[in-house]
């Protein structure tokens, strides 16, 4: 799996898809409110919950 370095909705619509063939079902995306993210979730027809901030550390400290 290739990471990129730069943010945007393109990059960011990309690694979701690649990170979906790892997945056996439409996973539901715990994010913040980065609107390239956001974007390029819903243009997947993905489920996601956008999380404040200690929401967002808790979850993914969990990992």
């Amino acid at each position: 799996m290739r990471v990129y370095m730069t943010r945007n909705w393109l990059v960011t619509r990309s690694f979701v898809k690649e990170v979906l063939k790892y997945c056996g079902n439409k996973p539901k995306f715990i994010t913040d409110k980065a609107p390239w993210l956001v974007e390029a979730l819903k243009s997947l027809n993905l489920e996601f919950e956008q999380a404040w901030s200690s929401l967002y550390l808790v979850l993914s400290s969990r990992g």
